[in-house]
């Protein structure tokens, strides 16, 4: 591209050696080429040092306008999925803890009402303790976040067993209902998952606590049915069941 109005008229075979000679000889001038092509070896690409320098320094804003025209490049080609940047450069940074803060209170709450057996494990069934992980329902490596509505916890090694399998909807989902209606009682004290309750489900917060089990169960299907079509379609495998469910 260096050399648009030079190369203008030629057939190709010959552009390679015109290219390789100009790029020579406008390293002598004011305004050289990038790189060229040292005539002691045409296989190497040498580096001018002026343009070297100038790329070391700009790093930051040379690879922010790369990756912003990568991730629009991306995104329009596959609009139906989520968190592009976020796939092509996982965050250096994620922390469940605050979730992990949110369920803990919710399992307090239920143990100090006489529902502790209410927080179980939705894939096995167990009652859980303190030792429990939080699950991303839906992959986080097709939703590329965190947020509370596709958290649930769970016992410790069901994130290896199920990696990132969508796990059956048909099976699992009510369950996840019947844990998060039970949660969302006590979202109010937790303003930023909240937040992330009522724009996923796009109704507000008050209408939300107030639906019983099977309204917030049809709620969540108009959110993860689509979801699940769209990560089938993007080749994530589904229909996982844990081995011993049969057994719950």
């Amino acid at each position: 591209p260096w050399f648009s109005s030079q190369l203008r008229g030629l057939l190709d075979q010959q552009k390679n050696d015109v290219i390789r000679a100009i790029s020579r000889e406008s390293q002598l001038t004011q305004d050289p080429t990038p790189y060229y092509f040292p005539e002691k070896d045409e296989q190497i690409i040498e580096f001018n040092h002026a343009w070297r320098h100038f790329l070391q320094v700009n790093t930051g804003i040379i690879r922010a306008f790369v990756d912003y025209h990568l991730g629009h490049y991306l995104q329009v080609r596959n609009p139906n999925v989520p968190g592009v940047l976020d796939k092509i450069y996982a965050p250096q940074r994620r922390s469940l803890t605050p979730a992990k803060r949110f369920w803990e209170y919710v399992r307090a709450k239920l143990t100090e009402q006489g529902e502790a057996e209410a927080f179980r494990d939705i894939y096995v069934g167990v009652v859980l303790q303190e030792d429990y992980a939080l699950d991303h329902f839906c992959p986080w490596s097709f939703v590329a976040h965190d947020q509370i509505w596709n958290l649930v916890p769970a016992v410790p090694n069901i994130n290896s067993s199920k990696s990132d399998h969508l796990p059956d909807l048909d099976c699992y989902l009510p369950r996840m209902a019947s844990l998060h209606w039970r949660a969302l009682q006590s979202v109010e004290r937790f303003p930023k998952f909240a937040e992330e309750f009522v724009n996923c489900y796009r109704v507000d917060l008050h209408s939300l606590r107030q639906m019983d089990q099977h309204a917030l169960l049809e709620k969540m299907q108009s959110v993860f049915v689509p979801l699940f079509v769209v990560a089938r379609n993007q080749g994530f495998p589904d229909g996982w069941r844990y081995s011993n469910t049969a057994r719950i």
